[in-house]
């Protein structure tokens, strides 16, 4: 019988080791997830264990309006109460902790690595925050060669691997270097950026056993003619909940699954909707309607357009989420009236064109988001 969510297999689990049930990509979705947490004052000090950097992580949040900060996947702060008092996570060691947030350069990146009792290690590449920073550099994604994020991912996978290689010497020189098994992951844009760190890091495909891209966008056709990926391609999975957006973006050259799921629209995209069983996600027998009548719609209005045009019209969605004073995801559903007249005034401004693609974009982002503000999970 199949598991309600990563929720009821964090509990289940809890009291059974690796040793008796081993990684498996339930836990690289948990791996994931636990990437859009700020580690900061948790984990960087030292190495500690997941169970003890969860307990660190909520006694320093006490007071603080999680749901605000975990707007688009409210259930995280649930996740890591259950963690915290879990035997299985207390064998997990989480450190490397990144976090580069620009907004001048426009770059939202985090990544944290878990080492498995086995000494293999899983990066963990966090997917779009709350933020509108993060929502444009992953729209960026539809006309630019690359961008900071998968540039900055690439630079921390040959970091942490170097960190944890160790040099086997005999008489004083080096005989040979022990590199870990690793694994990459995660969730939305995190994927994505799992997936280029993994394809470009060539010196280090013997050692990537594999990489989970959780509902992330793909590349550009150019992107696949720059880089070779045939013997790297084998070892990336990508999962879709079967009403997916994201994770249909642009061109996959990867296998992928199609898993059920709970919700609808971008709702579904959280990965606390989707069903798991003991030891992996539940497979659907395909994608919804309604995730196909999403993605010819995005094709229609914007990636059957030019690079250039694409990038006009992603700079025109910002300058009105500017106008608006829209900061973050949970900003939209607080607008109040002064904000809704500047919006217009910006509107006025635009030719035709333009603004039919905005309203058009806005009542996208409304029918996709309304459920989370106005139906949230419990």
């Amino acid at each position: 019988m199949p598991m309600q969510g990563i929720l009821d297999y964090a509990e289940l689990r809890k009291d059974i080791s690796f040793q008796e049930r081993g990684f498996n990509p339930v836990d690289a979705l948990i791996f994931s997830v636990l990437s859009y947490v700020d580690w900061e004052e948790s984990v960087n000090a030292s190495s500690p264990s997941v169970t003890d950097a969860c307990a660190s992580f909520m006694e320093r949040s006490a007071g603080t309006d999680l749901e605000r900060i975990f707007a688009y996947s409210p259930l995280i702060p649930q996740l890591l109460s259950q963690l915290k008092d879990s035997a299985r996570y207390q064998e997990v060691k989480i450190g490397e902790y990144r976090n580069v947030f620009d907004e001048a350069q426009e770059i939202q990146f985090a990544a944290v690595t878990m080492q498995l009792p086995d000494g293999s290690l899983f990066l963990s590449f966090r997917g779009t925050d709350s933020s509108m920073i993060g929502w444009k550099e992953d729209m960026k994604m539809t006309y630019q060669e690359s961008v900071p994020a998968q540039v900055l991912a690439w630079e921390y996978l040959r970091q942490v691997t170097k960190h944890y290689t160790r040099e086997k010497r005999f008489l004083g020189r080096t005989r040979r270097r022990e590199i870990p098994t690793l694994y990459l992951g995660g969730h939305s844009k995190g994927g994505n950026l799992a997936m280029y760190a993994a394809v470009r890091e060539k010196t280090l495909h013997p050692h990537i056993r594999k990489v989970f891209n959780f509902d992330g966008p793909g590349f550009r056709e150019t992107f696949y003619e720059q880089y070779e990926i045939t013997d790297i391609a084998p070892r990336i999975i990508t999962y879709l909940p079967k009403g997916s957006i994201i994770g249909r973006l642009l061109a996959h050259r990867e296998a992928a699954i199609v898993i059920e799921a709970k919700e609808s629209g971008l709702s579904q995209h959280d990965a606390f909707c989707w069903s798991v069983s003991c030891d992996d996600l539940v497979r659907a027998q395909g994608l919804s309607e309604e995730s196909d009548r999403v993605q010819e719609y995005i094709q229609r209005v914007l990636l059957d357009r030019s690079d250039e045009e694409r990038r006009r019209f992603i700079d025109l969605i910002f300058r009105v989420m500017d106008r608006l004073e829209i900061r973050s995801v949970s900003d939209m559903s607080q607008l109040s009236i002064r904000q809704g007249i500047s919006g217009l005034r910006e509107l006025s401004a635009m030719s035709g064109e333009e603004r039919k693609f905005i309203l058009d974009v806005i009542s996208f982002l409304w029918q996709q988001t309304r459920s989370i503000f106005f139906h949230p999970r419990s």
